[in-house]
């Protein structure tokens, strides 16, 4: 038996790994992390007050830690600044890394628990006797190892994932079948800290400037329409530009001039591209080749890294993918997380 923090959203994936480490005979404790205050208020009044009824329902004791000034430090407002810079962020990378999983190393600590565990669909591979490395979990769709990879892997040697070869099908008949709170609880979606999850409403509180309008240009520089504000796109997105004549895609954000330059036709790839703020948590082949994934959602593809201090060249084996400035390359061995970095295309 060993003694448990589990970091509880009030969801139902973390819900399931409470009662599951409680019927594997652990002793589990929760831990609920307030982000940010209201009006953006994570996890949110329900999701906290789910956390509170389903650790009364299972009889552990509930830590509740506020972390929000750190929070909107480390997480909102690089968040912001990436989109004035005419990026495109993903916060629940810098989250999981700078807030969640140390804040859990600390409560483990305190409480003298053995292990820390998540409701992440991954897995974990130990590669030293105090150092792991995130893993794909089995499930293709909930796979979450792609936002994990800046996180310590001294931490994550302390670290069990026990929906690692679980569906979400199955969690949630799991959970439902033990009558949990969160049952059927909807899956987060949008930015958790903006009000209403869109992420408009907080760059509208913090930055409104990222959202006054202007022109949308061809490449040869010919106008084409106007938009609502850079922080509204990305490279490579098709779908509300409001321009005729398409199919457009945005090649180019200039965060000075706001101008937004699109091409015709075709989606904009890259075949190689540059990264910043590297972390390599394991070593390279000896000719540098692994599978880099450049969002979520990609299929991770042969290339080969060439890093220099905490920058690096990705070149593709084959092909091309969708790289957009400000989004993460994540280098993996197989299916294990080895490194990456933030994409740079334009400076």
């Amino acid at each position: 038996m060993a003694r448990y923090i589990v970091g509880l959203s009030g969801g139902v994936d973390s819900s399931a790994v409470c009662s599951l480490l409680l019927e594997e005979g652990h002793e589990v404790y929760a831990c609920v992390l307030t982000m940010q205050h209201e009006p953006c208020c994570v996890p949110g009044r329900k999701a906290l007050e789910r956390a509170r009824t389903l650790s009364q329902a299972l009889g552990i004791t509930l830590v509740e830690r506020d972390v929000s000034e750190l929070f909107a430090r480390s997480v909102v407002s690089q968040f912001v600044d990436e989109y004035a810079c005419g990026r495109t962020p993903n916060p629940c990378i810098v989250c999981n890394a700078s807030i969640k999983f140390a804040a859990l190393d600390h409560v483990a600590a305190e409480l003298g628990c053995d292990c820390i565990a998540t409701g992440h669909y991954v897995g974990c591979t130990r590669i030293s006797p105090h150092r792991s490395l995130a893993v794909r979990g089995d499930d293709p769709i909930k796979d979450q190892s792609y936002f994990l990879y800046r996180v310590d892997p001294r931490v994550l040697s302390r670290c069990r994932f026990p929906l690692a070869s679980v569906n979400k099908a199955d969690t949630r008949a799991y959970a439902s079948q033990r009558k949990l709170s969160a049952a059927e609880a909807k899956d987060s979606t949008g930015v958790c800290f903006a009000p209403g999850g869109d992420y408009h409403e907080i760059i509208r509180l913090l930055r409104p400037e990222l959202l006054e309008p202007g022109p949308i240009v061809s490449e040869e520089g010919e106008l084409l329409g106007e938009h609502a504000g850079i922080a509204c796109y990305t490279i490579g997105q098709r779908k509300g530009l409001g321009l005729s004549g398409g199919p457009w895609f945005i090649t180019h954000i200039d965060p000075v001039t706001r101008v937004i330059t699109v091409a015709h036709g075709t989606q904009p790839h890259a075949r190689s591209f540059d990264l910043s703020d590297v972390v390599l948590w394991d070593e390279l082949d000896r000719d540098g080749g692994c599978l880099v994934q450049t969002h979520y959602r990609a299929k991770a593809r042969p290339a080969h890294v060439t890093i220099v201090g905490s920058s690096a060249l990705v070149e593709l084996d084959e092909g091309s993918t969708l790289a957009a400035d400000g989004q993460s390359c994540v280098l993996y061995r197989n299916n294990t997380v080895i490194g990456g970095g933030y994409i740079r295309l334009q400076a």
